[in-house]
């Protein structure tokens, strides 16, 4: 039972005395969190606060009729998922209205007073239903995170290596001018081309050989000290 005690639980009950008493039943079955309101429309603003995990809804209410209520919940995606018991005390063909119930997508239906032998054990299964749910939901949104996430990683390699250029293979290089003929059969000089090619930059300096060709009574003298 203590993997229940947490759970949410909604009544909406018009009579106070029901619902007074439903709620000692489930405090003293074990639950914790339990929720009240009085007619459809305090049920549907408890409903935009939290989501329950399972609602108790009375089959007669001022304002909107248990059924109706019910068939408005299961058509709206946020509370769709939350199993609905339709409980009443109306002096109604039960087969009927029984009928009527699972056709809004009710999950179990009663008339007051509930037996607790029956209630109780299908309130707990239907908890264990929306429990799974709610598991096999947290499941599918974190692994549609997880692909989303590996999706925008592969596209960011992707980028990445559609930014890198690299070379390889045979360059053609002038033996006497040092140029490169490029892939449109264009000399162009080293520096430019592996520019181009490449995300390597330059810097300049001069090499000891160029220095002692170039500057010739510099170089002597810079050697010489």
């Amino acid at each position: 039972m203590k993997e229940f005690n947490k759970m949410k639980l909604l009544i909406i009950d018009d009579d106070i005395v029901s619902l007074n008493i439903m709620t000692a039943v489930l405090s003293k079955a074990g639950f914790e969190n339990i929720r009240t309101a009085y007619c459809a429309q305090d049920g549907l603003e408890v409903l935009g606060r939290e989501k329950p995990d399972l609602i108790l809804l009375d089959y007669l209410l001022p304002d909107m009729d248990g059924f109706a209520l019910c068939k408005k919940l299961k058509h709206d995606h946020a509370t769709m998922d939350i199993p609905v018991f339709i409980i009443t005390g109306a002096d109604v063909d039960y087969d009927t209205t029984m009928e009527d119930a699972f056709e809004t997508g009710a999950s179990e239906y009663f008339t007051k007073p509930v037996r607790l032998a029956d209630f109780l054990p299908r309130l707990r299964t239907a908890l264990k239903s929306k429990k799974l749910i709610d598991q096999v939901r947290q499941e599918i949104e974190l692994r549609k995170k997880a692909e989303k996430e590996q999706a925008e990683l592969i596209d960011e390699l992707r980028q990445a290596i559609e930014r890198i250029k690299t070379l390889k293979g045979l360059l053609p290089i002038c033996s006497s001018c040092k140029k490169i003929r490029n892939d449109e059969g264009y000399w162009q000089n080293v520096e430019r081309y592996i520019r181009e090619h490449s995300d390597a930059q330059f810097t300049h300096g001069i090499c000891p050989s160029c220095a002692e060709r170039l500057y010739p009574e510099v170089y002597k003298k810079i050697v010489q000290s």
